[in-house]
């Protein structure tokens, strides 16, 4: 796959994780990432990142607006101080489920359900 020049700041590593750069504040309103996601028919997100009550409540929130199923990893974010941690994780909890890395490994080590029909 060859990717315009425009593309080349995004990360896609061997999982097909996608890692937007962090120079952005708002990454879901960037075209090209929704646009990979979309093509992808992903639903569901894992996010994680730093300056929790900006960069990352952000993404949580606009991920959230756009119909993504989101999953915040609290214990893999960070910001300034304990007490903007703590404001933002509360701040955010009603756009995203919150697991720590245990529990989420748990999860994904689960196999798949199959939908009902």
């Amino acid at each position: 796959m060859r990717w315009p020049r425009s593309m080349s700041r995004y990360t896609v590593s061997p999982s097909l994780s996608i890692l937007p750069p962090n120079a952005q504040l708002v990454s879901f309103r960037r075209a090209f990432l929704t646009a990979v996601l979309r093509s992808m028919n992903k639903r569901y997100l894992i996010l994680a990142g730093c300056v929790t009550d900006q960069c990352v409540a952000h993404a949580v929130m606009d991920a959230c607006d756009m119909g993504y199923m989101v999953t915040l990893v609290p214990e893999a974010t960070a910001t300034y101080s304990q007490q903007r941690q703590d404001a933002a994780l509360e701040a955010i909890k009603g756009y995203c489920r919150m697991r720590s890395v245990e529990e989420l490994a748990l999860e994904l080590l689960q196999p798949a359900v199959a939908a009902p029909s």
